[in-house]
């Protein structure tokens, strides 16, 4: 059952992290492609921060969860192992 929430966590993340790269990558278009007053480039910018570090949060979570995975799959396996001898 973990295994089964893992796998939807692995199929989910890496298509918010594409979703959050896609607006990222729009927002820095805009700040190259436009002339902007100060107060409103500065604005982009840190929404692009924003956005940078959510990219590094989601890609940690991704590694989190392949993690989470075999930790899963190993237990399983002992209670299997375990459950076999008894």
């Amino acid at each position: 059952m973990i295994e089964d929430f893992v796998f939807d966590l692995q199929v989910i993340l890496p298509s918010i992290h594409d979703a959050i790269i896609g607006v990222r990558d729009q927002c820095t278009e805009h700040l190259t492609s436009y002339r902007h007053s100060n107060e409103a480039q500065y604005e982009i910018e840190a929404v692009l921060g924003e956005l940078n570090e959510y990219v590094r949060e989601v890609t940690m979570h991704i590694e989190r969860a392949k993690i989470l995975k075999d930790k899963a799959k190993s237990t399983a396996q002992l209670v299997r192992l375990d459950l076999q001898y008894q």
